[in-house]
């Protein structure tokens, strides 16, 4: 994605953790490096990431591609991958380190993940480069190897399992960096199997702590909503918005979307949202900060203008590592005592959650997207919303319904009916199979968007190639949409299905 388009569209290495990651990163070695002088970064990186390790071990990662709002590609999924995999010394170009290029082994003791430049964290990943190639090339086989369409989606999507699983409460750390660690394994049916050993801080992963300081979407959601702690701040823009581009919410939105608003956020109270994952899945509405604080997707909302006194404050966590401070994994307690100092809290945290869009709009939310009826309802809801005006209901709302209608009828009817549904399975294989289901329907379904005559290949086309043009989506209304034709992006891809255990 250029900068335009991207504006538009605004180990703990080497690391004998976690075998289930392991296997899941067992391509590692065949991945590609190229080497960069850039600084802090190691030799074995490219430009586009910059990876230091202060001597207590905390990891900072930044996305470098600040004129692209640090859009990724798979030079970068690549390269993270690295960064952050249990791997072994041989899967590295001369065991390097690609934190600092040495051949030392390096222990990470908690990752810290940034964009560059001020205005994003990343804007997606780089979908005119994937566009590109299938147009180029086709696709043939769905899903095959050493395609790069193919390649990008399946390396992210493993990076994203990895992130997860890196995070997840049944690995992570105590205050003291030590503790059992839980080995998980999938039994046949998908499900996560537990047995503790007692090990030291050298078997767990680190967390990650990821800044939202500005634009994050699409691919970007996909590297941080799985980290323990998401930050938001006051410049934050957040969106999923891939059914404008006629493709689906990915990155993990299919397990985390139909989850999101059963319960308030930290400042948010105990009531939920029914219907908000729906809502930001299918409309790519843009949501600031403090929505995000009160649909619990962002952990904490710290001040931009103070994010750089709280990273430094969390390095101090293991500045004196060497002179016998605490050692080893920084635990989840320990973090949080420093982000609850810098974040907005109290009163002021409770008011600024009462008056954003999301808790304002609720009720609408509720009402349109919260109910059954398929799309369909969605779209009559909304129509008689409009008609009815402000007549017995709150002020906004027929402003509201309209920008809703609006967004949704510039979307694909295809990528619509496409993701009503995977949010659907989503919900269902993740009560059902857990998050190892999550990916590999993912992928499923990207692959069937890797044709030439695809509505993602037209939409990107109009909003990212050509700019604001507008895209002529194969169906002009859902309702022209069947049930064949929306399974036809579920089919089994055989020898070529994605794997992440």
């Amino acid at each position: 994605m250029d900068e335009a388009g991207a504006r538009d569209m605004l180990p703990s290495l080497l690391h004998p953790v976690h075998r289930r990651l392991l296997r899941l990163l067992g391509h590692v070695s065949a991945c590609r490096s190229s080497s960069s002088s850039s600084t802090p970064s190691s030799s074995v990186l490219p430009s586009s990431i910059l990876a230091h390790l202060t001597p207590g071990g905390i990891g900072h990662i930044t996305l470098n591609r600040p004129k692209a709002l640090n859009a990724l590609t798979l030079e970068m999924v690549r390269s993270l991958i690295l960064l952050l995999s249990p791997s072994t010394p041989s899967s590295l170009p001369s065991s390097s380190s690609p934190w600092d290029g040495t051949k030392q082994q390096k222990e990470v003791n908690l990752v810290v993940m940034r964009g560059a430049g001020g205005k994003a964290f990343c804007a997606g990943g780089d979908v005119v480069t994937v566009r590109k190639a299938v147009l180029e090339r086709g696709m043939g086989k769905l899903g095959k190897r050493g395609h790069e369409a193919a390649d990008f989606f399946r390396e992210e999507y493993k990076l994203n399992y990895l992130i997860w699983e890196m995070n997840d409460e049944e690995g992570g750390g105590r205050a003291d960096g030590k503790e059992k660690r839980r080995n998980l394994e999938v039994d046949a049916n998908g499900k996560k199997k537990c047995s503790s050993s007692s090990s030291s801080f050298l078997s767990q992963p680190p967390l990650q702590i990821s800044v939202w300081d500005g634009v994050v979407m699409g691919g970007g959601v996909g590297l941080s909503i799985g980290s323990a702690f998401r930050i938001a701040t006051d410049k934050t823009l957040f969106a999923m918005p891939e059914t404008a581009i006629g493709f689906f919410p990915d990155v993990g939105g299919s397990y985390w979307l139909p989850r999101v608003g059963k319960e308030g956020g930290k400042e948010g109270g105990k009531e939920g949202v029914s219907g908000l994952g729906r809502y930001i899945g299918l409309t790519g509405v843009r949501l600031g900060g403090w929505d995000l604080v009160k649909a619990g997707i962002a952990t904490h909302l710290v001040r931009s203008e103070t994010v750089e006194e709280m990273v430094r404050e969390v390095e101090g966590l293991r500045e004196g590592e060497r002179e016998g401070g605490l050692q080893g994994r920084v635990g989840r307690e320990e973090v949080e005592g420093v982000l609850a100092k810098w974040a907005v809290g109290g009163e002021e945290a409770r008011q600024k959650v009462r008056g954003c869009m999301l808790a304002k709009r609720a009720e609408e939310i509720e009402e349109v997207f919260g109910e059954e009826g398929g799309l369909e309802g969605v779209f009559r809801r909304l129509e008689a919303m409009v008609e009815a005006g402000e007549e017995g209901g709150r002020e906004g709302r027929k402003e509201w319904a309209e920008k809703t209608l609006a967004l949704l009828r510039k979307a694909s009817p295809t990528a619509l009916r496409v993701t009503w549904r995977l949010l659907e399975e989503g919900e269902r294989k993740g009560r059902e199979e857990g998050r190892v289901a999550t990916f590999p329907m993912e992928y499923r379904v990207a692959m069937g968007h890797m044709n030439q005559e695809s509505d993602f290949c037209e939409g990107v086309r109009a909003l990212l190639v050509e700019k604001g043009a507008k895209p002529a989506w194969r169906k002009r209304v859902v309702e022209e949409v069947t049930e064949e034709e929306v399974g036809v992006f579920f089919r089994d891809l055989g020898e070529n299905e994605l794997t992440v255990n």
